[in-house]
């Protein structure tokens, strides 16, 4: 019978992490290295693991930030209920965070520059996010980033295109983000981000012609 702790705290981490949203991670660190011409697939592993472990710094380091706001308004998480104490939190962070940037600067030098800006992101987002209402945009930099990172690692790395289609999934985040927030809001205003989802779409109808834009369509 398993220990109902060790239970509790392999579910904190988890928790912590917000690893259910890691398939996006996965799925935009492929999609760069495909469009930055592919290659070897263990530095498409290495990219996805590297950048898992940047991700789950993010969300161990959100949580730390926002510990004191989250005993007041959000009291269901790990560290207000006393699951997990806050320095643990950003050690285990930082460690995740460094030990994530070290494995992407092994990929090469721009790897290791577009790296440093989706670090630089991350903890941007996490330390003002509560207080702006522009939060969006550092998140939707940290996707942008990671994007260009993952384009650098492939066989021909950053191109115009590679650049475009980080752009456009900014703008995607931006809309989605900016909808979530406008929920609350009455009548049309709160539509005003859709357009913004349209922006991957309208660059595949952009970038893609004749029996490419067949099969697209």
């Amino acid at each position: 019978q398993p220990h109902p702790q060790r239970n509790r705290s392999g579910k904190t981490l988890l928790d912590l992490g917000r690893v259910s949203n890691l398939p996006t991670v996965w799925t935009n660190c492929l999609a760069g290295w495909l469009i930055g011409g592919g290659g070897r697939v263990d530095r498409l592993l290495l990219l996805c693991l590297a950048a898992s472990l940047v991700y789950v710094a993010g969300m161990y380091l959100n949580d730390a930030f926002d510990a004191d706001w989250d005993a007041v308004n959000k009291n269901d998480r790990p560290i207000p209920l006393g699951y997990i104490g806050r320095r643990t939190v950003w050690l285990s962070g930082w460690a995740m965070l460094f030990a994530g940037l070290g494995a992407l600067a092994t990929l090469g030098i721009q790897t290791a520059i577009m790296a440093g800006i989706v670090v630089f992101f991350v903890v941007l987002y996490d330390a003002v996010h509560k207080g702006i209402s522009w939060s969006p945009l550092p998140m939707a930099a940290c996707r942008l980033f990671l994007f260009l990172t993952a384009s650098s690692c492939g066989q021909i790395g950053i191109t115009g295109y590679a650049v475009w289609c980080s752009v456009a999934l900014a703008a995607y985040i931006i809309g989605l983000s900016y909808l979530a927030k406008a929920e609350s809001l009455p009548g049309m205003l709160r539509y005003w981000p859709l357009p913004l989802l349209a922006v991957p779409l309208l660059l595949a109808i952009i970038v893609n012609d004749g029996e490419a834009m067949t099969g697209g369509l």
